[in-house]
């Protein structure tokens, strides 16, 4: 978890969110994401690209989202993680 917790601190760092199903879960019932995060974080997991997931996002919610958007949900949904470990 130290390491896990260095990545997400470190400003700029790359975290794909790549963890195991109960891991995911926990961090999306106790981190206390948005409904918006939360895709976020799952497609992220899937390892999805900032620009894939900000074209999904588009469908999905059916405006416009960029790139510095979903670059910011991605920072808010690290500082919420970095708060439950």
């Amino acid at each position: 978890m130290e390491s896990l917790k260095e990545r997400l601190s470190v400003k700029g760092a790359k975290c794909n969110f790549q963890f195991t199903t109960k891991e995911k879960e926990y961090f999306e019932k106790e981190a206390g994401f948005t409904d918006e995060e939360v895709e976020v974080f799952r497609m992220r997991s899937r390892g999805f690209s900032v620009i894939k997931i900000t074209h999904e996002m588009s469908e999905i919610y059916g405006h416009y989202y960029s790139v510095s958007t979903i670059e910011s949900r991605i920072r808010s949904i690290k500082m919420k993680m970095l708060r439950v470990l």
